[in-house]
């Protein structure tokens, strides 16, 4: 008996889909709801668009929930970030700017440690893909400026390496240690972060809608100080 195969979507059936999740994300009164309708949409685009032509579509609409003054929503959005760069690293032209501003976040803000640390490990897990593609696109000029900007929040992220929180610190020196390896001669593997899983929470070990107080790295937990 042949095997039921289901049918692959079209195009635009899959927009209509991530359209009317990313519009109910913004009208859900609660936190919980709005983040299952987020991961929905990023689940869609990352995992159904064999294309990637809506990842890039959708990209700002996603990147436009880092306004919701909840910290959670704002993990997400690095969540999104991280698993959308890896998708295709040209997500990094649009993302950068989101980056660069969470990890600039008010120190007073509830959850900015978990944020910040939140953006170092995303980077970290992004940061050997991102260099090659820069390698690959060294004669396109936004990727050349994206590059650049990358690496002035590279240097950004080093300067937290005396950082006060511990779980700051601890998350900072294993991006310097990703960076060393991926510019280390050899063969250079996507997943050369690997002291750090890819995730899509705000901890390596996802819960699902929320943040974990702790993220498990290669060689201790980070443990943020609030």
């Amino acid at each position: 008996m042949d095997k039921f195969v289901e049918p692959i979507e079209d195009t635009a059936t899959v927009a209509e889909r991530v359209s009317k999740a990313i519009k109910e994300a913004h009208e859900a009164a609660n936190v919980d709801d709005k983040l299952k309708l987020l991961e929905d949409a990023a689940d869609i685009l990352i995992n159904n668009d064999q294309s990637a032509h809506l990842l890039d579509s959708f990209c700002e609409e996603m990147l436009e929930f880092v306004d919701n003054p909840q910290f959670t929503i704002k993990c997400f959005v690095v969540s999104f970030i991280q698993r959308a760069c890896l998708r295709d690293p040209e997500v990094t032209k649009k993302a950068i700017t989101t980056l660069s501003a969470l990890l600039s976040i008010d120190r007073q803000y509830p959850g900015a440690s978990r944020i910040i640390r939140r953006v170092i490990i995303a980077c970290t897990n992004i940061y050997p893909s991102i260099i090659q593609w820069a390698v690959r696109k060294k004669t396109d000029l936004e990727a050349g400026a994206c590059w650049e900007a990358f690496s002035i929040l590279k240097g950004r992220i080093l300067q937290l390496i005396d950082n006060d929180n511990e779980g700051v610190r601890t998350v900072t020196l294993k991006f310097l240690e990703t960076i060393v390896l991926a510019q280390s001669p050899g063969p250079v593997r996507d997943d050369a972060a690997s002291g750090m899983d890819t995730v899509t929470g705000c901890a390596t070990q996802d819960t699902g809608t929320g943040c974990a107080s702790q993220d498990t790295l290669t060689g201790g937990a980070a443990q943020d100080t609030l």
